[in-house]
């Protein structure tokens, strides 16, 4: 199954989201590949242990989601990465056995995760569009000729 999919628009997304076109798609593929070459970097310099890959891999979850929810254009996208983000702090304090939690002990801590996605989501409608980016803007075909498209 690949990780890439691209819609009837030809906008090319994650599975999860996260656009990989357009503005905001640069900047968080830039901010992946700085981070994910920063670690990198630390590891080889011996400054990250190599069993950070083993127990810190959600961090980069939670450092993409923080990316789509600077980036987020839409009500929708918000609340996607605010539901990805918990899903990754999720995963965390899980690997981290932080308070004796795991996988199984834990796992209604992800339908809390997606249940504030909703909630965001309905929150966030009133001051964000609620459908993804691409509704943001018109094609200079839709437009009309007062809106700078269209013959006058």
């Amino acid at each position: 199954m690949s990780s890439m999919r691209t819609t009837r628009d030809g906008e090319t997304r994650l599975l999860w989201g996260l656009e990989l076109s357009g503005r905001s798609g640069r900047f968080a593929l830039g901010v992946f590949l700085i981070a994910l070459g920063t670690l990198a970097l630390l590891g080889q310099q011996g400054i990250i242990a190599h069993g950070f890959w083993r127990h810190g891999w959600p961090w980069i979850i939670v450092i993409l989601a923080a990316v789509q929810i600077a980036t987020a254009g839409s009500a929708q996208r918000l609340a996607d990465g605010v539901c990805f983000g918990l899903i990754g702090v999720w995963l965390v304090l899980v690997v981290s056995h932080w308070h004796g939690l795991t996988y199984s002990n834990s796992w209604p801590l992800t339908l809390v995760a997606v249940g504030a996605g909703h909630v965001v989501k309905a929150l966030a409608s009133s001051f964000l569009p609620e459908g993804s980016r691409g509704r943001l803007w018109m094609r200079a075909d839709e437009r009309g000729p007062h809106e700078g498209g269209g013959d006058a």
